[in-house]
């Protein structure tokens, strides 16, 4: 494996990473902006739409064991080409849908697995190519996310106002296919291309398949099952997804119903990309001083988020207080993504990388999935 200092072709890497997570899974953040076009376009089956807008949501997370399977059976680079073209025929066939019901296979299901694709396959090549700078990588290409959250709500709300919600599904199908390009750029590793041979190699069928399926020796999977320390990551990004996904995914709304206009309520989800922004480039520098280490800022970024959440009451009730929760909460809740792959890779070891992490991402989706229907509720 190299590092960030001496591999030219990582910063390649990182730039093509950091587009993918602007142009695909970036667009995920527009949720909200979404679930209020859905909501308007069918009043008759709201509850219907909430579970929509949640699939929706947690297909990025939920998707993690396909995008595992994906990248251990082809590479990284295959998986970011297929989620742009997943996300764009799912976006395309949404807008000549009319049935609710078909849109949670076109919406939910087709789109919410090209963004899972596109992110995991942007972010598990970083722990291929860098193996002492992982962090700060990850750090770098995550604020491709913070700045889809800047730019995708306000700009999906503006195409929704002037188009209608369907020709807006058309627009962000353009705009998810672009990733494609960039995912071209994503060269497998010199030591995901030994890896892959090695998964390859030697093995009848049945085997082959368990030992892509378990990302290497099936006893290994078994090993990582009665991992405490990654019971307790699984735990954490677990109930950490069920509370985060709500917000996302009822904030515009919740500030429309105090008084905001839906341009207010969209910039609120932008503010908290500013905040997210600046949190995933320190948090990708503070990850990578030993002084401090990745769990203890998981552990750190996630209570205090908990904590601005429990106070939006507080800041409900003005514009400046509500653009500052958004600010604050995504200046505490951004890091936590930067340090997931370190914290994985610190727990398991690089060589379970694709595997542990597609557990932690499916944690993450059925926190995502089950935690706005409770709060809907």
């Amino acid at each position: 494996m190299t590092d960030l200092a001496t591999d030219k072709y990582g910063w390649v890497v990182v730039a093509a990473s950091f587009c993918c997570m602007f142009l695909n899974a970036g667009i995920n953040y527009a949720a909200g902006v979404l679930h209020i076009g859905l909501v308007e376009s069918y009043p008759e089956d709201e509850h219907l739409v909430v579970w929509l807008s949640s699939l929706f949501g947690a297909m990025f997370a939920l998707s993690g064991p396909v995008c595992s399977l994906v990248i251990n059976f082809y590479d990284c680079r295959t998986c970011a080409v297929a989620a742009g073209v997943l996300g764009m025929l799912g976006f395309a066939i949404s807008y000549f849908v009319t049935s609710i019901s078909w849109l949670f296979v076109t919406y939910g299901l087709t789109v919410g697995l090209g963004h899972g694709l596109s992110y995991s396959a942007s972010t598990v090549i970083l722990g291929y190519y860098f193996s002492k700078d992982t962090a700060l990588a990850v750090g770098i290409v995550m604020t491709g996310v913070g700045l889809a959250m800047f730019v995708h709500p306000p700009v999906t709300s503006l195409l929704m106002t002037s188009y209608g919600l369907h020709r807006t599904f058309l627009i962000l199908g353009g705009i998810t296919f672009q990733s494609c390009v960039f995912g071209m750029l994503m060269r497998p590793s010199k030591y995901e291309r030994g890896r892959h041979l090695v998964l390859l190699s030697g093995r009848d069928r049945r085997q082959t398949v368990l030992q892509i399926i378990c990302g290497g020796d099936v006893t290994q999977f078994g090993a990582i099952t009665r991992n405490i320390p990654f019971v307790f990551l699984l735990v954490s990004v677990l109930t950490f997804s069920m509370a985060l996904m709500p917000v996302y995914l009822f904030l515009p709304d919740y500030f429309v119903h105090s008084g905001a206009s839906h341009q207010v309520a969209s910039f609120t989800v932008s503010m908290s990309g500013i905040g997210s922004v600046m949190s995933r480039i320190v948090t990708g520098f503070a990850a990578n001083d030993p002084q401090i280490g990745c769990v203890l800022l998981l552990a750190g970024l996630v209570g205090v988020s908990g904590v601005v959440t429990a106070c939006i009451s507080l800041f409900s009730t003005t514009v400046p207080g509500q653009l500052t929760f958004g600010f604050l909460f995504g200046l505490y809740s951004g890091g936590v993504w930067v340090v997931l792959v370190p914290a994985v890779i610190r727990i398991l070891g690089v060589e379970l990388l694709s595997i542990g992490y597609g557990l932690v991402m499916l944690a993450v989706g059925i926190g995502c999935l089950v935690g706005p229907s409770l709060s809907g509720n």
